[in-house]
């Protein structure tokens, strides 16, 4: 009944468990708040039943349709308060960028389920709250919305540790067949809204453009575009785009990647790229900050709240205005920003939030009482 509620495996909790006890010295009961070896780890209608019979906050952190599990959550824990963390509207706001039939089920389950029974909502982004406080159907929301913005440091140090291992550093690049700082990254699926055709084709004109400069101690005619991740949206445009922009430059494309990998192409790239027509977020970006490498982005949405220093702004719709974005990356020296916000520090955020609204829907509760 449960099983979109709870989709990690028995062997993935277990890791979990094992991994953050063996850190912090504590048992896995002390860890859940209940016993979940005694479960097999696995999450039954009986284990969720158990699971939320205590809980204070029910907090839905993936697209899932609260209607499922509610009335057993209710029975179970009758006071409890459910919570949304929310990334983006983009199946509601931009419905032709998203596959065929997203757009009915965000806008007529999801958000009009979080509507009725969210006692709040935390988006990942100003940008993302915005959209969620003003697509209420004219209504107004009856709950308040937190915009807690994702960490940007995006580095752990536990990936920096093997970072520090040349060899694996090296193995990794060079079955890319890519040499540090001679490429550009562009990371994600190729969904529409990522604006992989353009991104593309602004590569290949800047190769047109620039190819006899040489920059970064290196001839501009040498340098490639890395293309990372999965390939499962793989339109026309996009073939199109890749077949033209060869004849004309180097295009490496990896399919799926690990974390090390990816944190290792992001720290060796000329600048990753992120021309995209909208993101709730924009990890990338705030990987490629963590780093110290140079970004570009686009203008909109939240790509404004996680860039700073080292980005160029281009027009996402303009293959020139994302050429010269490009050549524009390599002219100008990069600066090390610093970050002092991590993951740890995101989560004690999310529970301060939830805390802080628990004591005040009290205190409401209690003045009307009196």
């Amino acid at each position: 009944d449960f099983e979109a509620t709870c989709t990690c495996s028995p062997k993935v909790l277990q890791q979990v468990e094992h991994e953050i006890c063996q850190e912090l010295e504590i048992s896995g009961k002390e860890l859940w708040g209940f016993d979940l070896a005694s479960m097999n780890y696995k999450i039954t209608p009986a284990n969720f039943r158990r699971l939320v019979s205590n809980a204070d906050w029910f907090f839905v952190t993936s697209q899932y349709d609260i209607r499922r599990c509610h009335k057993a959550l209710m029975e179970s824990a009758p006071n409890v308060k459910i919570s949304y963390l929310v990334y983006d509207l983009i199946p509601t706001l931009f419905p032709e960028l998203v596959a065929k039939g997203q757009e009915a089920w965000f806008t007529y389950q999801y958000l009009r389920g979080l509507r009725n029974y969210a006692s709040l909502a935390v988006t990942i982004s100003t940008a993302s709250a915005l959209d969620l406080l003003n697509h209420t159907e004219n209504e107004q929301l009856p709950f308040p919305v937190f915009a807690c913005l994702m960490p940007l440091n995006q580095n752990n140090s536990q990936m920096n540790h093997k970072l520090m291992d040349s060899d694996l550093h090296s193995n990794s690049l060079r079955k890319c067949k890519l040499k540090a700082g001679n490429y550009f990254l562009l990371i994600g699926s190729t969904d529409p809204r990522k604006n992989t055709p353009n991104t593309v084709r602004g590569f290949a004109r800047m190769h047109h453009l620039y190819k006899e400069q040489t920059v970064l101690d290196f001839p501009l005619a040498d340098l490639k575009l890395a293309i990372v991740g999965p390939q499962h949206w793989r339109s026309p445009e996009i073939k199109n785009a890749l077949e033209q922009a060869r004849g004309e430059c180097d295009i490496v494309e990896t399919g799926y990647v690990s974390d090390y990998e990816l944190q290792t192409l992001v720290k060796n790239s000329a600048g990753v790229l992120m021309a995209s027509y909208y993101e709730g977020f924009g990890i990338p970006l705030a990987m490629a900050r963590s780093n110290g490498i140079p970004t570009l982005t686009s203008c909109n949405s939240s790509l404004v709240e996680v860039t700073e220093a080292n980005s160029v702004y281009a027009e996402p719709g303009s293959v020139d205005s994302l050429a010269l974005g490009m050549f524009q990356l390599l002219s100008e020296p990069s600066k090390s920003l610093p970050q002092d916000d991590d993951w740890l520090n995101y989560t004690r955020d999310l529970i301060r939030i939830h805390i802080t609204e628990s004591k005040a829907k009290l205190e409401t509760t209690i003045s009307k009482t009196k």
